[in-house]
């Protein structure tokens, strides 16, 4: 048996269960014709603050049938959440807020749990967002002048913790009142609670907006770097021209589209598309230099490990588990005019829709295919 620390049976139970020596009274079924008295030790949170005193200085228990009696079910779910506690391995790790303030009163915050990650990887390090305060490390609060603002393809303000993995939960907010510097409170809890309870409280930030700095030429800046053939690719995503391409050409243009506007989220889709971890070191040793390239070399191996098995649908499920939602609705969004039934048209668009064409399976271009470029282009939602 593994003894438990008192500390943690009051942290995780609190005072709905304490627990003490088992004293049994002998011989067993046997019935007592006339009273007897026993002298049972207490446990020792109940000799420091006794919860029901009787008369004197003694403590008065009730004596039930059995130990568990019909509590079963609840000392069975005591006993798991002790056992899960305890078998939890722990890690050191740091908690990492980036904020960002896009308007005057409106702004984003990137939370990150590194485990054993370096700050100056992470792409707002390099998009003026700034870091404003570290702490311990799924819920999160937040409090003061800033007020969480949820949004219909964000995800909840709560994250599972998983050591050694890109732990991020984007949050935005909006500033309470303008008059009054834009700061807040960010508390990290253990469970979610309409009242923060002390005991569930794994750390109190407090925070400070950054001014709102929009970039000059920004967008021009973003044209220069975007070669020309790649922007007309965009431009072909909405204009109703993308209905005469071939089904080759617009898996092909899917695929681009989407290596581009991954980002650092390329490996939660690698995990989610279940490749191991010597697989993506490999990509990212084959490819330091552009997370573009990255991205593509993602999709390419997928699209060989799958061949004829690879469907676009099952690259839209990956995404929309890793919160990526915004890619799937850019492509799913966009289509040409509804081809008349039993057309040829129609059955190229359904098999371009969810079939890979045969040089992406293969991992290799087709003669009449030429290789695009991937520049490195930051993704939309974290522009100012």
């Amino acid at each position: 048996a593994q003894p438990v620390p008192d500390e943690l049976v009051a942290k995780l139970l609190g005072n709905q269960a304490t627990f003490g020596p088992v004293v049994t009274v002998e011989p067993r079924r046997r019935k007592f014709h006339r009273p007897i008295g026993l002298r049972i030790p207490l446990p020792p949170s109940w000799r420091e603050s006794p919860r029901d005193s009787g008369e004197g200085d003694t403590t008065s228990l009730r004596l039930l049938c059995s130990v568990i009696g019909r509590e079963r079910t609840r000392a069975v779910a005591f006993a798991n959440l002790l056992y899960r506690e305890l078998s939890a391995v722990p890690y050191m790790a740091k908690f990492v807020v980036f904020a960002k303030m896009n308007e005057v009163r409106e702004g984003r915050l990137r939370c990150y749990c590194m485990t054993d990650d370096k700050m100056d990887k992470t792409l707002e390090q390099h998009e003026n967002f700034r870091e404003v305060m570290e702490g311990m490390p799924l819920h999160l609060e937040c409090s003061g002048n800033l007020l969480p603002v949820r949004k219909a393809t964000q995800q909840p303000r709560s994250f599972s913790f998983q050591a050694f993995r890109d732990n991020r939960l984007p949050v935005s907010v909006k500033v309470r009142d303008s008059s009054k510097d834009p700061s807040g409170f960010l508390s990290f809890l253990r469970k979610s609670t309409k009242y923060e309870d002390s005991q569930h409280v794994l750390c109190n930030l407090n925070i400070t907006m950054p001014p709102c700095i929009k970039v000059a030429g920004s967008e021009d800046r973003r044209r220069t770097l975007t070669p020309l053939a790649l922007r007309e690719r965009y431009m072909t995503l909405n204009e109703p021209a993308m209905a005469s391409m071939s089904a080759m050409e617009r898996t092909e243009l899917k695929m681009a589209v989407i290596s581009e506007q991954l980002g650092l989220s390329w490996a939660e889709l690698a995990r989610e598309l279940v490749f191991s971890v010597d697989d993506i070191n490999k990509i990212r040793v084959e490819n330091p230099n552009s997370l573009l390239e990255q991205s593509s070399a993602l999709l390419n191996l997928w699209a060989t490990r799958e061949g004829k098995r690879a469907k676009m649908e099952s690259l839209y499920t990956a995404l929309r588990a890793i919160d990526r939602t915004d890619i799937v609705n850019m492509l799913e969004g966009q289509g040409g005019p509804q081809p008349r039934p039993g057309s040829r048209e129609g059955g190229g668009r359904r098999h371009g829709d969810h079939m890979l064409s045969p040089s992406m399976t293969n991992g290799e271009v087709a003669p009449g295919d030429q290789p695009r470029p991937f520049p490195l282009i930051t993704p939309p939602f974290i522009c100012p």
